[in-house]
């Protein structure tokens, strides 16, 4: 058959029937992996002739599923040439690779000298449509106003080092289509130069296409005294010399793939503006992205006293590191020094993606109030977000997003040691964590602090319920986005009060059978946490024991029953009309006794022995009286015979006194005896029992009781 009739047989049959194979087969009979070699067999049988063919993809594969082409990706054309030569299957041309180091470029100013840029206008944008840039220049690219244009970088290295001037600055109204491959730089060195410049009065748009597989390293130009301190955004704003700082917009910047990484100079965004109401809208569906602010700057969103219309992340892997006093996304730091009121933060959209946030959401440091109603931020349930900061909100968003730190305390007199809980709130359960740490403060208060992120509104009346051992306890509050911080108690505070047991059978802790509190009408249960109280009297020193127990406050209106064995011969101690204060000083006093109990231990160092006395009576008159003797002292009149050059006296002290018996000969017994009462052991008091000692020269622990 002719040549053009085999080649129409070879695109018809290509396109209906062969669902994607290779053109090369129809040239000889061949499999779909051997070559068209342009041989005088195949020259015959095909004829020589120049061909184009445009690819298409089958419908269907074999399973029925639909082909669908992906968005940005065109089918490529191959052209084949057939004659006397060997045939070939064209590929990229040098024609289409274009070093910027050859390219003419213009001198052009944006308002502070001159700078040499290479210009893609409407007389030449053909020349560049589809092309590769690559090498290294000190030219910036300018993307005049009004054109479109679609460019692929490949290792592209800019260095811009004059004021006022980009590595590449896209135009009013201009598009700029970027495909990112290789490795490059884009670095402006002058004062307020961006790595790549999005101008906005009437908005240009840069798009980073999904189909970067490259990495772009975009940095902003330092700031400068001269002329207002102001820096260069790595991809966005380009500083001006301008007084009105709200002029300074900024347009559409629209990043699919590649790895980004953005630095922004003094004052300036890593991905947005400089200072002042950009106007941007950043959108982010892919890629790796990391953004740094400058000084002031926020990581995305806007520069010093600057902010941006919106920002929306729905994809990709995005790591937005705040600039000093800035957001990490959101607004930059805000002294309102060159306006009234504290700019809005507009539209925040998280909807999507791996998101870390270095920095707050919304604003930084700010000086004045935040709007009441600044914008919204929304942050999806699927996003993978990593906060190290607050999501700051005005008092009047209640439809944002936010970040909280929830305070707890719980009142229950079973929580009587360090455990774990469960937070959820709202209608349905939304849980805020499965496990965080409880503390207990005291027996019957356990507290704990967790942060955490809302992914929708949260102002207004919001039902926290926490779960502790399986017990449910919940609390409503009224939520207010002015404030980060939510204090919760749930529960009646419990305070410490003191029960006081006096008695001669206290040597040792005593376990009670049974503790009755009631305050008014109602008893009190301990089961169900209403107050705590200890399962025994504890021994504190001979003939004195105590009891810590928590109950409500309650004014002259508590009623407590103790039953202990061997106490009051094993009936209630009771006592009625007591005052629970909040103040924490309550001691009452459930038993007493009229004896005058002493408890004596020594401890023999060598030839001294430290005695250390305890009563149960407490007063500046009370003293220790000792003495030895080798005959038994029985009461208090055998003491008062002794003589004053034998026997000593210790004053006591709350209840206590420490004396030091020295001298003591090797391998000999003494003989000790004490006594408390008053000064002359007068009959006007009642003395304490009697206790006996034993000393020897040895180390040894000696104590006895008579």
């Amino acid at each position: 058959m002719e040549s053009n009739d085999y080649f129409e047989k070879v695109m018809q049959d290509y396109n209906q029937n062969r669902n994607g194979r290779s053109l090369r087969k129809y040239c000889k009979d061949q499999s779909d992996f051997d070559v068209f070699t342009g041989s005088e067999e195949e020259l015959e049988d095909c004829g020589g002739a120049y061909y184009v063919y445009t690819a298409v993809i089958p419908q269907k594969d074999k399973a029925g599923n639909t082909y669908t082409l992906a968005d940005g990706i065109a089918l490529p054309e191959i052209e084949v040439l057939v004659g006397d030569s060997n045939a070939e299957i064209m590929t990229l041309s040098n024609e289409d690779v274009l070093d910027v180091s050859t390219l003419e470029a213009k001198s052009i100013t944006f308002g502070a000298g001159y700078s040499d840029y290479i210009v893609i206008d409407e007389n030449n944008v053909d020349d560049f449509k589809g092309k590769t840039l690559t090498g290294t220049t000190t030219n910036g690219i300018y993307i005049s106003n009004g054109v479109t244009v679609d460019l692929t970088i490949e290792d592209l290295n800019i260095t811009k080092s004059e004021d006022i001037s980009s590595c590449i600055s896209v135009g009013y109204d201009a598009t700029l289509n970027l495909t990112v491959k290789g490795d490059n730089t884009l670095k402006a060195t002058g004062w307020g130069g961006a790595g790549i410049e999005v101008m906005g009065q009437t908005k240009a748009t840069l798009r980073i296409t999904s189909a970067s597989t490259g990495t772009l390293n975009a940095v902003g130009g330092y700031g400068s005294k001269k002329f207002g301190s102001y820096g260069g955004a790595g991809i966005g704003g380009m500083a001006r010399i301008t007084s009105d700082i709200r002029k300074i917009y900024v347009g559409d910047i629209i990043i699919e793939g590649g790895t980004i990484n953005a630095v922004g100079g003094y004052q300036a965004a890593g991905i947005g503006g400089t200072i002042g109401e950009s106007g941007a809208n950043i959108t982010i569906t892919g890629g790796t992205v990391n953004a740094t602010g400058g000084s002031y700057g926020a990581g995305i969103g806007g520069g010093f006293n600057g902010n941006v219309d919106s920002i929306t992340i729905s994809g990709g892997t995005v790591t937005a590191n705040a600039g000093e006093k800035a957001a990490a996304i959101g607004v930059g730091r805000d002294q309102s020094i060159h306006q009234y009121a504290v700019l809005p933060y507009n539209t925040i959209r998280i909807t999507g993606g791996d998101v870390t946030a270095n920095g707050n959401i919304g604003y930084g440091n700010v000086y004045l109030a935040v709007p009441d109603k600044p914008g919204t931020i929304e942050i999806s349930e699927n996003v993978a977000l990593n906060l190290n900061g607050e999501i700051t909100l005005g008092s009047g968003d209640n439809t944002s997003s936010g970040k909280y730190t929830l305070n707890f305390t719980i009142y229950d007199g079973v929580l009587t040691k360090d455990t774990t809980a469960k937070i959820t709130y709202g209608d349905d359960n939304k849980v805020i964590t499965e496990s965080t740490k409880v503390s207990i403060s005291h027996y019957g208060k356990a507290e704990g602090s967790v942060s955490f992120i809302t992914r929708s509104s949260f102002a207004g009346d919001q039902t926290f319920v926490f779960t502790i051992d399986g017990k449910e306890y919940k609390e409503t509050v009224k939520i207010n986005n002015s404030s980060s911080k939510i204090n919760i108690e749930v529960g009646t505070p419990l305070y410490p009060v003191t029960l006081e047991f006096y008695g001669a059978a206290i040597s040792e802790d005593r376990g009670i059978s049974s503790i009755i509190v009631k305050q008014g009408d109602k008893d009190l249960s301990a089961n169900n946490g209403e107050f705590y109280a200890p399962s025994a009297i504890r021994y504190n020193r001979y003939g004195y024991g105590t009891m810590l127990c928590y109950l409500p406050k309650n004014s002259d209106g508590t009623e407590i029953s103790v039953t202990a064995a061997g106490l009051n011969d094993g009936n209630a101690m009771t006592m009625s009309r007591q005052t629970v204060s909040a103040d924490g000083d309550n001691v009452i006093t459930m038993l007493t006794t009229t004896d005058t109990l002493l408890a004596v231990t020594a401890e023999v160092y060598g030839d001294s022995a430290i005695i250390h006395a305890e009563t149960n009576k407490k007063g500046n008159s009370l003293c220790c009286h000792y003495a030895p003797s080798d005959k038994p002292i029985t009461d208090r009149e055998q003491f008062r015979k002794i003589d004053a050059s034998i026997r000593k006296i210790e004053d006591i002290s709350n209840g206590s006194v420490d004396i030091t018996i020295d001298n003591l000969g090797e391998n000999t017994s003494y003989e000790y005896y004490f006594i408390v009462g008053n000064y002359g052991l007068s009959s006007s008091s009642t003395p304490s029992n009697i206790v006996h000692l034993t000393l020897k020269y040895q180390y040894q622990h000696i104590h006895r009781f008579h």
